[in-house]
């Protein structure tokens, strides 16, 4: 699936107040600022570069830049660190590896192999960041779609009149046009990813909450410090509370949705989970009861910041999901879905966000039941663009989930897919699992536990990557029968890994489903 990146030129839309809440879309200068986690980098000109910051780089000029292409050297346009690289094919190369200039000028498709500092190397071998180099043409490799390499998201500039692009190529075009891959040695491997750890709301019953912490070591739960609020009722938030990185530092933080005494609201802020940083967002007369549970956050345009979302039922038969941006320090009203007929009843809480077609944007995905007890996955790309039905289960009873569904990258390709825990009323359950091909969910091998009721666990079920192995898993938080409880992680989703952490004396009940999982 292709998604072109083009350069927006600010235009301010009409502002619409509907029940109190401001709509509008978020006014987009003609060249962004450096995001905080493309700052954080610390590379040099012709120096050692990481393969994410490349990539960063590269999605940074695609995001600013909308036709500029050129191979005249006067017309260089600066990158996000300043440095001026003529806008074709091979500056933008250059740029993205912060090549240093030779006479005055970037390199081009006959010499950028004949510095001295890459290598040759086979499509098959291509990582984050390597190039593609034809005759007279060099692309930007940024990932394989699929685990058998036969298609890849690329970045270049490649016509005169036309926009830089993100796009999808099949790795036998660039074989049957003799296209080899190319290596900068310079640059450094991505960062092992970081792992996610549990997080969960505790209601103190006096008015107060805490936030309890842990950490992973890959192979248990170690416990953390925890925050400890004032004046903080969770009844007004019930289980409207999500984890992403919200000010793009690469830590993971929390964002609860609160309704207020008089009807208004506000999102709260508490970065890696454990520092309070105020209301980002307050709205007008809005009721988070037609919400539920169905707070998501999201990386919606790519940004790399994570960004709230709510489905909020109009009481019509219709609903509207609602979206914000992340400025890194509060939210901004964006654009928002508006359904036809579409029942959130038939919904529950059973919503959830993640890159679904793998195009570095996060997607919401709902599970629908069918007035004739089947069952559909309903897709919205981005939050904002409905996208169909990727998936249509006959007979199941989502009652038996409840709120359990979740997503994740369960196989490593990039992609993040379904997951849910069904209650088969036998004193057991089955994590029922779906792989995504871009454009649709395809079943794929479920986990069948012993003994395991998920009336103990109800809707505490997470998913993230807590191994840091690039590929996420599933932890529940599960209630004993005499008041102590454990987190159960299974790997991948498929396979049961025992319990990382046993806890004390601990009401489940006082943490509703407010279980999140963030690399903190």
């Amino acid at each position: 699936m292709r998604n072109p990146l083009r350069r927006v030129t600010a235009a301010l839309t009409s502002l619409l107040v509907l029940g109190g809440l401001a709509i509008g879309t978020t006014v987009i200068s003609e060249v962004a600022a450096p995001t905080t986690a493309y700052a954080a980098e610390q590379s040099t000109v012709g120096g050692s570069i990481s393969r994410t910051e490349i990539l960063a780089r590269a999605k940074w000029w695609m995001d600013t830049y909308g036709v500029i292409y050129s191979q005249d050297q006067a017309d260089a346009k600066a990158s996000v660190t300043g440095e001026k690289y003529r806008p074709d094919c091979s500056g933008f190369v250059s740029m993205a590896w912060r090549l240093p200039k030779s006479g005055g000028w970037d390199r081009n498709t006959g010499n950028l192999d004949a510095f001295g500092d890459t290598t040759t190397i086979s499509l098959d071998s291509l990582q984050p960041g390597d190039a593609i180099l034809g005759d007279g043409h060099v692309a930007l490799f940024e990932k394989w779609t699929d685990s058998s390499k036969t298609e890849m998201w690329i970045y270049d500039e490649y016509d005169y009149g036309q926009a830089g692009r993100h796009a999808t190529k099949t790795k036998s075009y660039y074989a049957s046009n003799n296209f080899k891959g190319l290596r900068y040695d310079k640059a450094t491997s991505t960062p092992a990813p970081g792992k996610a750890e549990p997080a969960t709301a505790y209601d103190q019953g006096d008015g107060t909450m805490r936030i309890y912490r842990w950490t992973s070591t890959g192979s248990a739960f170690d416990r953390a410090s925890d925050y400890d609020s004032g004046s903080f009722s969770l009844s007004n938030v019930g289980d409207r509370m999500a984890s992403g990185d919200v000010n793009g530092d690469g830590k993971d933080d929390v964002v609860m949705a609160y309704q207020y005494n008089d009807g208004t609201w506000g999102l709260y802020t508490f970065l890696n989970g454990r520092t309070y940083d105020g209301v980002w967002y307050t709205g007008g007369a809005y009721n988070l009861g037609k919400v539920g549970g169905r707070l998501v956050l999201g990386d919606w345009n790519g940004d790399g910041k994570a960004e709230p979302a709510m489905a909020y039922d109009q009481g019509d038969g219709t609903m509207r999901i609602y979206r914000w941006t992340s400025t890194g320090s509060n939210f901004d009203r964006t654009s928002d879905y508006d359904s036809g007929s579409f029942s959130l009843a038939n919904v529950g809480d059973r919503m959830a966000s993640g890159d679904v077609n793998g195009d570095g944007k996060d997607d919401i995905v709902m599970a629908y039941q069918y007035n004739d007890g089947t069952w559909g996955l309903y897709t919205f790309l981005n939050g904002r663009t409905y996208d169909g039905v990727w998936y249509t289960g006959g007979a199941y009873n989502l009652g038996k989930v409840g709120g359990r569904l979740v997503l994740g990258d369960w196989n490593g390709d990039g992609k993040a897919e379904p997951a849910t825990a069904y209650d088969q009323g036998d004193g057991t359950m089955r994590i029922y699992r779906w792989t995504s091909t871009g454009s649709n969910f395809d079943r794929t091998s479920d986990y069948d536990s012993g003994s395991f009721s998920l009336a103990n666990v109800d809707d505490r079920m997470a998913s993230g990557d807590v191994n840091g192995d690039g590929k996420d898993d599933i932890v529940m938080a599960y209630q004993y029968n005499d008041g102590t409880w454990g987190l159960y992680p299974f790997l991948n989703g498929a396979n049961s890994d025992g319990v990382w952490y046993t806890g004390g004396a601990y009401n489940l009940g006082r943490v509703g489903g407010r279980l999140v999982l963030g690399d903190w």
